[in-house]
C-alpha cells in the first residue's frame, strides 16, 4: 500500500478514502484495517466530500475533478476551476480552497468564480469545523484557527507538527504526522496518539452522513482511498478517482477535490462519480467547507479567500494570516495548520488566530459535520408517554422508580446501543431539570438543553 492523503465520509462506520504514494484512491475499512486499492481512481493530489457524497479531487493539474461515487465513478472536470493546492467544502456548500500562492479563496458553487479572502495569510492546508470555524496548517505545519473567513488567524498550542487533519462525527482529529502516519486527538488541545496499522498518507478529510463516517483519504499517489472505520479498517482504493491534491465535502455530501492544476472539481458520488470541473474556480492549495455552504480556500500565497457558492468569485479575507491548510469545526470555529505545522483556531472568519497548545506538527486537516444513521425501529414499536410534564421532572423521578428505567429505553430505541447525543430545546422544568440529565449522561449519552442553538440541518443532524 503506498503513502497516503486520507478524506473521512459518509458514516460513523463509514470507510477512509487514501491518496496513496502512486497518487491512486485506496480505501480502508476501519482506522486500523488494511488499505485497499480503489479500481479507475486516476491520480490526485488532494481530496474532500460535497454533504451528497460526491468527492472532489485536485488533478495532478491542479485543476478540479468530481467524482459521483468515489468507488466505481469516472472523473469529471469542473470547467473554470482554476489552480488549487488543496480544498475544503463548507457546510453549506461553498468551497474553500488554498491557491498556489498558498493564499485562501471561495467559491459559492462548484462552477463559480473564486473570491480572495482578505488578510488570509499563507496555509498549506484547511478545514472546515460544523460551525463554520476554520482551521487551518501554516506554513510551519502548526495548526491555527479562525473564527470566521476574515477573522484573524490563531495558534493553536501544543499542536504538533502535521501534514493534514480531518475530524471525526465525536469531534475526535485524525493527523498525518510529519511520518506520514496516522495520529488522532479527542480536543484541539489534547494530546496525539499514534493510530497502528495507519500506514503513509499525505492528507485526510471527512464527510459523514451519519455517526459512523468512512474516512476518504488521498494517497502518496494523489489517488482517492477510503477505509470503513477510521481507526481499524485498512485502506482501500476507489476507481477511477482521478489526481487530486486536497478534497473536502460540501454539506450535501459533494466532494470538491483540487486538481492537479490546482483548479477545483467536484463529484456527486465520492466513491463512483466521475471529476467534473468547476468554471472559474481559480488556483487554490487547499478548502473547506463552513457549515452555510461558504467555501474558504487558501490561495497561492496562503491567504485566505471565499466563495460563497462553487461558481462564485473568490473575495479575499483581510487579517487572514498565513496558513498551510484549514477545517472548520462543528461551531463554526475555524481550525487552521500555520506556517510552522502547528495548530490555531479563530472564531470567525475574521477574528484572529489563537495557538492551540499541545497541537503537534501537521500538513492538513478537514472536517464534516456527521448525521446519525437511523435505528431501524419495529414495526410494533410504540412509545407511551403520559402528556403530564411533572413525570420527567425531579419530583416524579422520586415518586415513581420505573422513569429512570423509561427514559433509558426511549433513548435505546432512536440509537440502539450506541450512546446518543440528546438536545433539548426547551425550557420546561420537565425536561430540564437534574434527574432526567444525571440518568441520561448515566447511561453514557449527550446532554445538552437550552434554546440558543441555530435551527438548521448543519446543527440538527448532530443529534
Amino acid at each position: 500500500m503506498s503513502d497516503l492523503q486520507s478524506q473521512n465520509p459518509l458514516n460513523a462506520n463509514a470507510n477512509l478514502v487514501g491518496i496513496g504514494m502512486d497518487n491512486q484512491l485506496w480505501t480502508r475499512k476501519t482506522l486500523t484495517s488494511n488499505w485497499e486499492k480503489i479500481p479507475n481512481s486516476g491520480l490526485v493530489l488532494a481530496i474532500t466530500f460535497m454533504p451528497d457524497g460526491t468527492l472532489v479531487g485536485i488533478g495532478m493539474d491542479n485543476q478540479l475533478w468530481t467524482r459521483k461515487n468515489y468507488l466505481t465513478s469516472n472523473w469529471e472536470h469542473i470547467p473554470n476551476s482554476g489552480a488549487v493546492l488543496a480544498i475544503t467544502a463548507m457546510p453549506d456548500g461553498t468551497l474553500v480552497g488554498i491557491g498556489m500562492n498558498n493564499q485562501l479563496y471561495t467559491r459559492k458553487t462548484l462552477t463559480s468564480n473564486w473570491e480572495h479572502i482578505p488578510n488570509s495569510g499563507a496555509v498549506l492546508a484547511i478545514t472546515a469545523m460544523p460551525d463554520g470555524t476554520l482551521v487551518g496548517i501554516g506554513m510551519n505545519n502548526q495548526l491555527y484557527t479562525r473564527k470566521t473567513l476574515t477573522s484573524n488567524w490563531e495558534h493553536i498550542p501544543n499542536s504538533g507538527a502535521v501534514l493534514a487533519i480531518t475530524a471525526m462525527p465525536d469531534g475526535t482529529l485524525v493527523g498525518i504526522g510529519m511520518n506520514n502516519q496516522l495520529y488522532t486527538r479527542k480536543t484541539l488541545t489534547s494530546n496525539w496518539e499514534h493510530i497502528p496499522n495507519s500506514g503513509a498518507v499525505l492528507g485526510i478529510a471527512s464527510l459523514k452522513l451519519n455517526a459512523n463516517a468512512n474516512l476518504v483519504g488521498i494517497g502518496m499517489d494523489n489517488q482517492l482511498w477510503t477505509r470503513k472505520n477510521y481507526l481499524t479498517s485498512n485502506w482501500e482504493h476507489i476507481p477511477n478517482s482521478g489526481l487530486v491534491l486536497a478534497i473536502t465535502f460540501m454539506p450535501d455530501g459533494t466532494l470538491v477535490g483540487i486538481g492537479m492544476d490546482n483548479q477545483l472539481w467536484t463529484r456527486k458520488n465520492y466513491l463512483t462519480s466521475n471529476w467534473e470541473h468547476i468554471p472559474n474556480s481559480g488556483l487554490v492549495l487547499a478548502i473547506t467547507a463552513m457549515p452555510d455552504g461558504t467555501l474558504v480556500g487558501i490561495g497561492m500565497n496562503n491567504q485566505l479567500y471565499t466563495r460563497k457558492t462553487l461558481t462564485s468569485n473568490w473575495e479575499h479575507i483581510p487579517n487572514s494570516g498565513l496558513v498551510l491548510a484549514i477545517t472548520a469545526m462543528p461551531d463554526g470555529t475555524l481550525v487552521g495548520i500555520g506556517m510552522n505545522n502547528q495548530l490555531y483556531t479563530r472564531k470567525t472568519l475574521t477574528s484572529n488566530w489563537e495557538h492551540i497548545p499541545n497541537s503537534g506538527a501537521v500538513l492538513g486537516i478537514a472536517y464534516y459535520p456527521a448525521v446519525r444513521q437511523p435505528v431501524p425501529k419495529p414495526l410494533n414499536g410504540q412509545i407511551v408517554v403520559n402528556a403530564d410534564e411533572w413525570t420527567l421532572s425531579n419530583q416524579g423521578f422520586q415518586k415513581a422508580p420505573d422513569t429512570a428505567t423509561f427514559v433509558t429505553n426511549v433513548a435505546q430505541y432512536f440509537v440502539g446501543d450506541e450512546k446518543g447525543k440528546f438536545h433539548v430545546l426547551s425550557n420546561n422544568f420537565g425536561l430540564t431539570q437534574s434527574s432526567l440529565e444525571q440518568t441520561m449522561t448515566k447511561a453514557g449519552h449527550t446532554w445538552t438543553k437550552g434554546m440558543n442553538i441555530p435551527i438548521d440541518l448543519a446543527t440538527l443532524s448532530q443529534y
